[in-house]
């Protein structure tokens, strides 16, 4: 008979088991609100997020002047060599 109650789960046990769950999840909780303050929140120093944001903000500008750079040397490369075909082309229609 002893077997047959050690199957089910008295009403004692079920608390025990409940309040131990609360504490868990009042300790989980508050590590969660410590880690959301560090990432979201500006608190007296700037948080991870403003921080990442702002690395972003920064390689997007260097990827735009890049891109700027690039571009002019690109147009400026088949611009010089528009006009050294086309001087080869004149010296050679001259000669």
């Amino acid at each position: 008979m002893a077997e047959a109650t050690s199957k089910y789960v008295t009403l004692d046990a079920c608390g025990r088991t409940s309040e131990m769950m609360m504490e868990k999840q009042q300790e989980l909780l508050v590590k969660l609100e410590s880690i959301e303050k560090r990432l979201f929140r500006d608190n007296g120093s700037v948080s991870m997020q403003t921080r990442l944001d702002r690395h972003d903000q920064a390689l997007r500008l260097l990827l735009w002047v890049t891109g700027i750079i690039g571009g002019t040397l690109l147009v400026g490369f088949a611009g010089g060599v528009a006009l050294l075909i086309r001087e080869a082309v004149l010296r050679g229609a001259a000669a």
